[in-house]
C-alpha cells in the first residue's frame, strides 16, 4: 500500500480565489515589504504608504472590511487608502530622527490587529 505524506505548496490568496478555495478564518494581519529604515530631509514632510492584509493561517487573504488605523508617533497621522486595509502615514516638517509607530485592526474583526514600527532617519 502506498502512502504518500507529502503536502502541495501553499497557494496565494489570488490562486486560491482562482481556483475556488475559500480563505479560512482570520488569524493574523501582514504588512506589505516596508525598508526600515526609512530617510528624510530634515524640514520636509515624511509621507508613507502602507499595505497590510487580513489572513487566514495558511495566508489566504480574508476580506476585513477595512482597517481601522492609529500612531502613537507624536505630531503624525495616519488615514486610510483605496484598497481592503491600506494606510497612509504622515510626519510633517521632520527635524530629527525617530520611530514610526501604527497599529491596524480589522474593522470585521476588531479583536485582530497588528503594529509596525520603523526607524525614521532625518538628515
Amino acid at each position: 500500500m502506498k502512502t504518500d505524506n507529502a503536502t502541495s505548496p501553499a497557494q496565494s490568496a489570488s490562486e486560491n480565489n482562482a481556483s475556488g478555495i475559500m480563505a479560512g478564518p482570520p488569524t493574523h494581519i501582514i504588512f506589505g515589504g516596508i525598508a526600515n529604515p526609512q530617510r528624510v530631509r530634515k524640514g520636509n514632510d515624511f509621507q508613507l504608504d502602507i499595505a497590510a492584509q487580513l489572513v487566514d493561517s495558511n495566508g489566504s487573504q480574508v476580506p476585513s472590511g477595512g482597517g481601522m488605523w492609529t500612531t502613537s508617533t507624536p505630531g503624525a497621522s495616519i488615514s486610510p487608502l483605496a484598497g481592503d486595509m491600506n494606510g497612509r502615514f504622515i510626519l510633517r516638517n521632520v527635524q530629527a530622527s525617530t520611530i514610526i509607530r501604527v497599529t491596524v485592526s480589522s474593522v470585521t474583526y476588531s479583536s485582530i490587529s497588528a503594529s509596525l514600527s520603523i526607524d525614521l532617519i532625518a538628515f
